[in-house]
């Protein structure tokens, strides 16, 4: 006897089960340096991306994601030609084609699944899972893996005394880009939580918040914590004016633990945050930071229009100690220039102009993704050549331009 279609509808198809694989293949962070695995699977999809052209011309969102993909990738490969470091801008050509190619590819995984949202929500909840196994093992045993930028005696200086500092940076590089992609991943956390009625589901995706949010107490950057903060507050609100299934047994549930937790590792948790405060000016200002502000802004300024190519950051900052400018938009400015960089501004906002028109799950993880983006891109270091930015950005258009209905279960 067949099964119906409404019953085989239910069930997840190969995209669903793709889109989740793309996603927790983030979990090898840097391993693999410029093979890294999923930038490996990003290259190999690009004969299935260029089919999927062929077969979805008239699908107006899709299209728009190839011409708008196409376009900018070509601009990027063309400024080569005034790259003030052509062996990094040919390495980086590499890294761009497969971060375009990604995506796109998770586009149109999210566009082919029965159950999209869903499985773009538990594709991020099982990444962070994974990660936060490591990131306790970090944080309690002073123990780091091999790809870690910072070593385990990393000292911060409080009125000129060293002190150790607990952090978790997990399969990233530095701890920065941990809490990057945990500010990433919350406003999915939260809508994976209220899209889910299953006790032991709902139960499980608060243990995984509530540890998300310890880790970035423990690696205390300010703009994750205020960023977190943020997340946070939206959701409360959401939950307040919206009729969700609320998770209020399981929050009861969950006070022993907290209690348990707050006895224990309070001064931990105050030390890692006043510390971090005592290092900086203010827990909101960094004169770091806004240096290299400044810096990448007079880089900028020696080539305004057409920037200095792609691969030159490194080579236009090299006035300062860190070559970073630590900010999406400068870091792209200045290699790009200011009519790419407009450019892409246009199309950052245009991922959020459907908010209004979105149900209530959607629209509060867009919402929540709004306000807390001018924090996001300032958090790490660098963000271009990070997968997970491309996979993140693939993630908001997703949710608010492919206007796909899941099938409700659980």
């Amino acid at each position: 006897m067949n099964p119906s279609p409404k019953i085989d509808n239910l069930k997840n198809n190969k995209y669903d089960y793709f889109l989740i694989t793309l996603i927790c293949l983030l979990i090898f962070g840097m391993y693999g340096d410029s093979l890294q695995p999923i930038r490996v699977v990003a290259l190999s999809s690009i004969p299935f991306i260029i089919i999927s052209f062929l077969e979805t011309r008239d699908v107006k969102n899709i299209n728009n994601v190839y011409k708008t993909s196409g376009l900018l990738f070509l601009w990027i490969v063309f400024t080569i030609l005034w790259t003030s470091d052509i062996v990094q801008g040919a390495k980086e050509i590499f890294y761009y084609l497969s971060h375009f190619s990604l995506l796109i590819l998770t586009i149109l995984c999210y566009n082919k699944a029965n159950n999209p949202l869903k499985s773009l929500t538990k594709g991020w909840i099982i990444l962070i899972s994974l990660s936060l196994v490591v990131a306790y093992f970090e944080i309690f045993y002073n123990q780091h893996l091999s790809v870690s930028l910072i070593e385990s005696d990393f000292k911060i200086y409080v009125d000129g005394k060293g002190i150790y500092k607990k952090f978790a940076s997990v399969t990233f590089g530095n701890y920065n880009t941990y809490v990057m992609v945990i500010a990433m991943a919350l406003p999915f956390l939260f809508g994976f939580l209220f899209l889910h009625k299953r006790f032991q589901t709902q139960l499980f995706t608060i243990l995984v918040i509530t540890s998300s949010y310890f880790v970035l107490f423990i690696n205390a950057s300010r703009g994750g914590l205020i960023a977190g903060g943020i997340i946070l507050l939206t959701w409360i609100i959401f939950a307040q004016r919206k009729k969700v299934n609320h998770p209020k047994i399981k929050m009861l549930i969950l006070i022993p633990l907290a209690i348990y937790a707050i006895f224990n590792h309070i001064n931990v948790i105050l030390d890692q945050v006043s510390n971090r405060v005592s290092n900086g000016s203010s827990f909101i200002q960094d004169e770091g930071r806004m240096e290299l502000f400044l810096s990448a802004f007079n880089a900028f300024w020696e080539k305004p229009f057409f920037g200095s190519g792609i691969g030159s950051i490194q080579e236009e900052m090299e006035n300062v100690l860190i070559t970073l400018p630590h900010n999406l938009f400068l870091e792209f400015l200045v290699q790009f220039g200011l009519i790419a960089t407009v450019v892409l501004c246009i199309i950052l906002l245009n991922l959020f102009k459907n908010i209004p028109n979105l149900k209530s799950t959607p629209k509060a993880m867009l919402i929540s993704i709004f306000l807390t983006f001018p924090l996001i891109i300032i958090i790490n270091s660098t963000y271009l050549l990070h997968p997970i930015v491309w996979i993140f950005i693939a993630s908001i258009y997703c949710i608010g331009s492919l206007n796909k209905s899941n099938i409700s279960y659980d």
